[in-house]
């Protein structure tokens, strides 16, 4: 479970001292200096991924320094990868400073002394009056080091630097990352626990290939790689009808057998019924969002890639135990959806998106 700390819950001259204590007591310990004059502001969500933890931050502007002298009382062995989602941040760490706008990513050793510009520029707003929307928003997720057994000079090459132009897993990093927030955002932290490892393979594969050293990495490392991108490539394409475990295989240039085989052994489904599920979701959130609330059913299984209604409609029953045009109304009213049965027993029927 999520916990939240918001400075608005205590008085003005004690809510910068509540944000470091808590950010340090999760993470390391930090120096922070605020430039806002009349207090400081923000939000935080804390997620325990296990492993790995999740800071969510949406704050005022704030320079984080970890000092030489902080890091040598306590230097528990951590990485950082910061992944800006609203405003700007300016990270250093050693040689090198990479500017984050949203949606870029870099990775921080926090056994080294950095800086951190964090959260810039400042909302035109001020103070209390600032709506959460309009403040800055950069999520952390902290990494043991020991789940990246990586030598100390591969790290050193990509520390402090946007990662979607340095490794060539970078920009898929960067992408898992933000479907990593999005799903401890709106509750899913069993899916956000997932994909802990597989960022971690995707840095692994990404340094591997930056150093030309590929051949030294598991098999496991690189199907669980390739499973990555099959996944970011499906929730791309979910709107085109056309998308099926043929056109997929194509696109990844393995055989038919073989992805077969991947989705398995790693996802225990079959990428057709991967394929459904995906767009029976993606249904499912647009029938219940007010900004779709006046949108025909038909319109919105057409967004997601089914060209049959009826079939579109048969699916969604067995899946989520309402129709669709039920479960919206169901939602509306504010009644607990039915809870159908598991979704492989709503039948397949991908091929085509039906």
């Amino acid at each position: 479970m999520a916990m939240v700390v918001r400075t608005a819950d205590v008085p003005t001259s004690d809510r910068l001292d509540l944000w470091h204590d808590r950010v340090c007591h999760t993470l390391v310990p930090l120096k922070m200096t605020a430039e806002a004059t009349n207090g400081y502001s923000g939000e935080l969500v804390h997620h325990d991924l296990g492993v790995a933890q999740l800071l969510d931050k949406t704050a005022w502007p704030l320079l984080v320094e970890r000092t030489p002298r902080l890091i040598r009382a306590s230097d528990p062995g951590l990485y950082k990868i910061e992944l800006q989602l609203r405003g700007a941040s300016v990270l250093s760490q050693g040689e090198r400073e990479a500017l984050l706008g949203p949606g870029q990513a870099a990775v921080v050793d926090t056994g080294r002394p950095y800086r951190m510009a964090a959260g810039y520029p400042e909302p035109a707003v001020a103070g209390d009056a600032a709506p959460v929307s309009a403040l800055p928003r950069l999520m952390t997720l902290i990494l043991p080091q020991a789940l990246l057994p990586r030598p100390v000079d591969e790290m050193l090459a990509v520390t402090a630097t946007d990662i979607a132009r340095q490794l060539p897993t970078g920009e898929l990093i960067a992408a898992t990352l933000a479907q990593l927030a999005r799903s401890a955002a709106t509750g899913d932290e069993a899916t956000a626990a997932r994909l802990v490892p597989v960022v971690v393979d995707l840095f692994a594969v990404g340094l591997a290939g930056l150093r030309d050293r590929a051949a030294t990495l598991s098999v496991e490392s690189r199907q669980r790689a390739l499973m990555a991108r099959i996944e970011a490539f499906i929730e791309t394409h979910l709107p085109d009808p056309g998308l099926s475990p043929d056109t997929i295989a194509v696109a990844h240039h393995i055989s038919l057998r073989s992805l077969h085989h991947l989705f398995a052994t790693h996802a225990a489904t079959t990428v057709a019924a991967h394929i459904r599920d995906r767009r029976l979701e993606r249904c499912r959130r647009s029938l219940i969002d007010p900004l779709h609330k006046h949108r025909p059913v038909a319109a919105i299984a057409t967004d997601w890639g089914f060209t049959s209604l009826a079939h579109f409609t048969r699916i969604f029953h067995a899946a989520y135990g309402l129709p669709p045009a039920a479960y919206r109304r169901h939602q509306e009213n504010g009644a607990v959806p039915l809870s159908g049965v598991t979704p492989d027993q709503a039948g397949a029927g991908v091929g085509g998106g039906r």
